[in-house]
Parts: C-alpha cells; sequence; structure tokens
C-alpha cells in the first residue's frame, strides 16, 4: 500500500508540473499583444517629479494566457500599492533595457550528466535569445561555489566554461544564490538578474535558508528558477526542492519553472524543454516594465513592506497575469 501511495502522489506531481508549465511552453514567443506606442526614456521620471535614492523601482511583466507577453502599456494602466496604500507612481520606463545576469549550474551529484549537457546547451540558447547589451557571468556549484566565468557578453565564452563539468558531490544552493546576488551588484546594468538550474536540493551550505531569505528581500535582483527533477525522487524532496525554488523567485518578482524526467539521466518529452523555458526567461527580461514610486509612509525602521501591482481594465483585452516583486525592505 506504501509503495502505491507514493508512486501515485509521483504521477500527480508529474502531471501537475506538466499541466501548469505546458501554458507557458505553448506561448508564443512575441514583444507584444497591445501596439500602443509610447516613447518614454528609460530611467527618466515622469513629468514633474524629480528622482532621489528613495525611490523604490518595481520590475514588472505583464502576459497574456498562453499568447505571449503584452507590450506597449502605460503608466496609467498601473496601480501600485505599497502595504495596501496606493502610491503615485513617480517612474515608467517600457523601454527594453540590457541587463547583468548571472547563471548558476547545480553540477551536484544530484544532476544527471545528461542533465547537465542539456542544461549546456539551453544556456547558449538563452544567451542568444537574450538582449546583445547585456552582460553575464556563470557560477557553477555542488559542495563549493565557483565563479566560472566573469561578466562577458559572448554565448562562446560561458558555453566554453560548462563543457568539462561532471555531476558530483553535495549542493549548496544557498551559497551560490548568495555568492550570485553580491556578483551580479557589481554589474554595469541597473536591471539585475539571476537564473538557476538546479533540484533545490541544499545540503551543503554555509548560509542558512533563513540568510538567504533576508539577503533575496534586500535585493534588488531578478530570480528565475529552472528546477531539474527526478520522477523517481521521493515526494518529500520533491515538494522541498520545488517549494524552496518557487517561493525564491516569487520574493523577487522572477518565475519558477520545473522539468521532470522519467528515469535517471533521462528528460522527460513533454511539457516544456529546457530550451522553451530558457527562450521564455530571455523574452521576459526584454519585455519588462519598470514602475517608480515614493512610499507615502515615512517611517524610518526598517521593515519589509508587502507590494501589490494591480492593471486596469484594458479594452481589447482579456484576462491578464502581472508579475511582480512581493515587497521591499527599508
Amino acid at each position: 500500500m506504501g509503495h502505491n501511495l507514493i508512486s501515485k502522489m509521483k504521477k500527480c506531481f508529474r502531471f501537475a508540473v506538466i499541466i501548469v508549465f505546458t501554458i507557458w511552453a505553448r506561448a508564443e514567443i512575441n514583444y507584444g499583444t497591445a501596439q500602443q506606442q509610447s516613447s518614454i526614456k528609460a530611467w527618466s521620471p515622469l513629468p514633474g517629479v524629480r528622482l532621489d535614492s528613495n525611490l523604490v523601482t518595481v520590475p514588472v511583466t505583464v502576459s497574456t494566457y498562453g499568447r505571449g507577453f503584452v507590450k506597449g502599456l502605460r503608466s496609467n494602466h498601473f496601480e501600485v500599492y505599497d502595504e495596501k496604500v496606493q502610491q503615485q507612481i513617480a517612474f515608467f520606463s517600457n523601454d527594453e533595457q540590457p541587463a547583468s545576469v548571472g547563471i548558476m549550474l547545480d553540477f551536484s551529484g544530484s544532476m544527471a550528466e545528461e542533465k547537465i549537457v542539456e542544461a549546456r546547451r539551453a544556456i547558449r540558447e538563452f544567451i542568444e535569445w537574450s538582449n546583445p547589451e547585456d552582460e553575464f557571468f556563470l557560477i557553477g556549484f555542488n559542495d563549493r561555489v565557483h565563479l566560472l566565468r566573469d561578466f562577458t557578453s559572448s554565448a562562446d565564452d560561458i558555453a566554453s566554461s560548462v563543457v568539462f563539468t561532471e555531476a558530483s558531490g553535495k549542493t549548496a544552493v544557498f551559497d551560490a544564490v548568495y555568492m550570485g546576488i553580491e556578483k551580479v551588484k557589481q554589474g554595469r546594468h541597473q536591471r539585475r538578474a539571476l537564473v538557476l538550474f538546479s533540484d533545490g536540493q541544499d545540503n551543503a551550505s554555509r548560509y542558512s535558508q533563513r540568510a538567504l531569505k533576508q539577503l533575496v528581500q534586500e535585493s534588488d535582483v531578478l530570480i528565475y528558477c529552472i528546477g531539474i527533477f527526478g520522477a523517481w525522487e521521493s515526494p518529500m524532496n520533491l515538494s522541498y526542492g520545488w517549494y524552496l525554488l518557487d517561493q525564491m523567485s516569487k520574493l523577487t518578482g522572477g518565475r519558477a519553472f520545473a522539468i521532470t524526467a522519467d528515469q535517471p539521466g533521462l528528460i522527460v518529452s513533454q511539457g516544456p524543454t529546457l530550451t522553451t523555458i530558457c527562450q521564455q526567461v530571455a523574452t521576459e527580461l526584454r519585455c519588462q516594465y519598470t514602475l517608480g514610486f515614493y512610499p507615502t509612509d515615512r517611517e524610518e525602521k526598517e521593515k519589509w513592506r508587502r507590494l501589490k501591482v494591480r492593471l486596469k481594465p484594458i479594452k481589447g483585452l482579456g484576462p491578464l497575469m502581472v508579475h511582480f516583486r512581493q515587497g521591499y525592505s527599508r
């Protein structure tokens, strides 16, 4: 009976992952279904507003259900709430901005060799789909974290750095993300993101999950997690790994994706592939809005403040999904 229960749980997990993420796999990669033209310059305030260090910026992605990303929206289409209090939007950008991006590859023992091979291919395609002005660095990790390639705009440089990586050792996910956040802050672009390839099974980090969460909350870095799971793994490990990746992404306004393998070393053919997911992430980074506001609550005490971004109804467009970071620390 116990064996049957575990088998059913595994099947349910795979089915749920495939259903949820197939929606995105079928999305047409495009640069907008709303074609309103807006020429607001990047990183400039709205008329009559001066920017200073108290400005809170919020990257926002708008997408349709299964039809791609929406561009061409204007500031008056959005509402921003800080602790449920509506804020005046002082800054707005819908221009494509280059980004500093950290790519983090898990090559611990839980990552079969075939997964590494697939990840190498996907990483190259991710860079090729990205903004030509983006810069990238590569971190590889198992029980230790290594900077495999410093900032570069070359897909060849990144690809050559993962050729000889072999899956072995334990997994220090928390340490890798911690190093990634500190490193990406050294980038030359104001838009910053991390893309993590892992199963989320941390068992070797020096940093705690609590310490990492605090750093993630305090940073202005988008985190995209691509979970690579095996259907043969225990339901508890699957659930924990996915929960960690999903929560980390949601905090920052990024997104978590998942693929599963039917048996060790074989990537499942159903649902989104690593390549498809990487194309989606690269496109999303190119299709983001940036909203900025000055908090009306001037309380000096440092605390985590919850954010909410709402989209007003837009004629001609159906239901839309809005992704944004859950809050900020000050």
